[in-house]
């Protein structure tokens, strides 16, 4: 039985949640890598708008790596935190079929209310998953490098075929006029933009992007 290989297609699904762009905004070649066809750019929310970057990781698996990305529009660093792990991520993933594919136990944990404050006297609180973002520059794309994850470490991919996700990336961002307690779980933590990825699961020997 021929191992089966992942090929994305290189499409965007266009709808109201989601503009898959080039950033175009930079002439650098850090903000022009990030036009091509494995990023996917969901639309921007109070001047912040998260992507996907999609890629294959080598070996006899070929398990899918997804790295979330940032950017602000924001005139002035913007300084974002993450909440857990378990708290960060909004997915589902459909077949071609529409129907839901199943979460593994750690994709179950998804989307769970906070537990732990998000500080504590000494600082933000790490031992319960909290951590700061790298400082948002304006027009710069950041690679949350530190937020990357397979896909199949959420979800049970068994068959070939179409499949499409969506995911969702939370962050706590604290206004400037903020003046309730850190030291809680009630702390101003936004779900950015749904951005919506389209691949293809085959049985071949190569990946087509």
């Amino acid at each position: 039985m021929k191992q089966d290989v992942f090929k994305f297609i290189l499409c965007a699904m266009i709808i109201t949640t989601l503009t898959r762009h080039a950033i175009g905004d930079n002439d650098s070649e850090w903000e022009s890598s990030l036009q091509g066809p494995d990023t996917f750019w969901g639309i921007a929310t109070n001047g912040v708008k998260s992507a996907l970057h999609i890629e294959m990781l080598p070996g006899t698996n070929m398990l899918i790596r997804c790295t979330p990305i940032l950017k602000s529009s924001h005139t002035n660093i913007l300084l974002l935190y993450f909440p857990p792990l378990k708290n960060r991520f909004i997915m589902e993933l459909q077949d071609n079929n529409g129907q839901s594919v199943a979460k593994t136990q750690k994709g179950q944990a998804l989307n769970e209310v906070l537990t732990e404050p998000f500080g504590l006297t000494s600082g933000i609180n790490k031992l319960a998953g909290y951590g700061g973002i790298p400082p948002l520059h304006p027009n710069y794309s950041e690679m949350l490098d530190g937020s990357e994850f397979t896909l199949q470490d959420y979800f049970v991919i068994t068959n070939s075929g179409k499949y499409f996700l969506k995911f969702q990336m939370n962050v706590i961002w604290f206004p400037p006029n903020w003046k309730g307690s850190r030291k809680t779980t009630n702390v101003p933590m936004a779900s950015l933009p749904p951005v919506e990825v389209t691949f293809e699961i085959s049985e071949t020997n190569s990946l087509t992007k």
